[in-house]
């Protein structure tokens, strides 16, 4: 570590100081206060990225600071003052997270205070290991206060409970205590609350009890009862997301979720809730999210709903008890991308149509990070007939998986064209015939399972099907690498013990694990990101 004091400055001294301190992976002050410099201060004064100390003042340093300032990113200690520069603070100041002490006295500034304020806390308010306790004393200066944001730290809240802030907010936008390890039961008072709210989380607690009047996002918590009627003389009607989910919520969807008309996600997973799909839900048709899954829902999937929620890109709805068939007015979700109908009763065949899921056959520019995920999962059901050949349309899709159904019949023989999958599985199916020639063409491919089936013949040769293990060809009459012998044939009683018994079992919560896991933690995510959009 370096210090200078200079008291006089030579024509070289920019040449000096540019071949001492740029080129020299350490840290350094550099102190010209208390000398008579008599012009603005040049840029090359800025470019020292690791300089900790710079002091500048007592000068005659004219001029406006510049927005070069930002170079000086190991920047801890910076001192202009007592000179004849005008201007203000340059709004690059904001990024020098380093940054522990500023002085610009006589700088001369229209800025307001507030300005000034903003930009100095570019790199600070939330995210910080603050701990301690926070009381009544900590806001009662603060008056005028309109936001307040102390986020991911470790404090203490200790008011008492009739405490009256001295503050008064005019809107009610953001509460979010998620992650807090609350123990405790939401109060009365708080379904009474007359602000107006866009965003209430709390998510990741153990919050207990019934929920009021209002539909909030409570995710991850312990609440039970029935989920409540959604009223109809306050704000609520303006929320744009719902979340739910995973918590011991019973009964049956209200009807009353109909009249949410600007509803964009809604997040019900992993309750006990019983019932239909309300038709008043045609009436949110900006939903773009819903995730029904790992409920005891039963009847038909509403045929409304290829009808009347076109925007919708995600619909999940594994593991509840839906029977009948899949509807061909579902085939009217253009922008569908992800389709998990997994783990129900569903019978009949896949429609034809599904080739009009636009978003699964045309690539779009990715605005959002949804935009990269393509998957349909249908495994698990009481399916039927054949694989249609228009499900080699999709092109994009990235993870196919029919298993555990009844389909006949061949393997399409396009199925190469799916050059975007990631993820297919076929398997405990009566397929018969060979592998198509055209898998060799799904180079992507990092999961396969083609076991318990009725193929035969030689495996295609590729880098990506060879890379496989043995166990992806399971139960079959096939021969070829990465098969040990020139041919595998599995009796048909050990197909079916192979098929429902543990091994099979594995085989599935693997797919699981790997792909819902991904896509399910991705949506909770994006339901918040819906609200920021907004």
């Amino acid at each position: 570590r370096h210090a200078m004091k200079l008291s006089s400055v030579s024509s070289g001294l920019q040449k000096l100081l540019h071949n001492h301190l740029a080129y020299q992976n350490m840290t350094y002050d550099l102190d010209l206060s208390g000398n008579y410099f008599n012009s603005s201060i040049h840029n090359w004064l800025y470019s020292f990225s690791h300089l900790q100390f710079l002091n500048l003042g007592l000068n005659n340093f004219q001029g406006t600071i510049s927005n070069s300032i930002w170079n000086l990113t190991s920047a801890v200690n910076l001192d202009l003052s007592n000179n004849n520069l005008e201007g203000g603070i340059p709004t690059s100041l904001g990024s020098l997270c380093n940054l522990r002490s500023v002085d610009f006295l006589h700088v001369s500034s229209a800025q307001n205070i507030s300005r000034v304020l903003d930009i100095l806390s570019g790199c600070a308010l939330p995210s910080n290991l603050f701990e301690g306790v926070v009381s009544e004393d900590s806001f009662a200066n603060l008056t005028k206060s309109r936001e307040l944001d102390a986020t991911r730290n470790q404090l203490t809240l200790n008011v008492s409970p009739d405490w009256v802030p001295p503050f008064q907010l005019e809107k009610f936008w953001c509460l979010d205590i998620s992650d807090s390890k609350i123990p405790d039961t939401i109060p009365n008072w708080f379904w009474n609350l007359s602000y107006q709210c866009i965003h209430l989380n709390f998510s990741h607690n153990q919050i207990r009890g019934t929920i009021g009047s209002t539909l909030i996002d409570l995710s991850s918590n312990r609440i039970e009862g029935p989920l409540p009627r959604v009223p109809s003389n306050r704000q609520w009607q303006n929320l744009v997301a719902v979340n739910l989910g995973n918590n011991r919520l019973t009964g049956d969807i209200p009807n009353s979720i109909g009249t949410l008309r600007f509803l964009q996600s809604l997040h019900l997973e992993n309750n006990s809730i019983s019932g239909q799909i309300p038709l008043s839900l045609e009436n949110c048709t900006n939903l773009e999210f819903l995730h029904l899954a790992e409920n005891h829902l039963a009847g038909n999937i509403p045929t409304w709903i290829g009808e009347s929620l076109s925007k919708t890109k995600v619909i999940i709805l594994r593991s509840n008890n839906f029977n009948g068939s899949i509807p061909e007015e579902i085939c009217r979700l253009a922008s569908l991308q992800i389709l998990d109908l997994a783990h129900n009763k569903l019978s009949e065949n896949i429609p034809r149509c599904i080739n009009n899921f636009s978003a699964m056959t045309t690539m779009i520019k990715y605005g959002t990070i949804l935009n990269i995920v393509r998957s349909m999962d249908l495994s698990s059901n009481n399916l039927s007939g054949e694989i249609p050949e228009e499900v080699t349309s999709l092109i994009i899709l990235q993870s196919l998986n029919l298993s555990h159904n009844h389909f006949h019949r061949i393997i399409p023989e396009n199925i190469g064209a799916m050059g975007s999958l990631e993820s297919l599985d076929f398997s405990v199916n009566q397929l018969v015939g060979e592998i198509p020639s055209s898998t060799s063409r799904l180079t992507f491919l990092n999961y396969l399972n083609l076991s318990y089936k009725n193929l035969k013949g030689k495996i295609p040769s590729s880098t990506q099907l060879q890379s496989f293990d043995a166990s992806s060809f399971l139960g079959n009459a096939l021969w070829g690498a990465p098969l040990e012998e020139n041919c595998t044939v599995v009796n048909e009683t050990s197909a079916k013990e192979g098929g429902e018994g543990q091994g099979n079992k594995e085989l599935n919560g693997v797919y699981v694990s790997m792909e819902l896991g991904f896509v399910v933690s991705f949506l909770l995510t994006f339901g918040f990101l819906v609200i920021k959009r907004r």
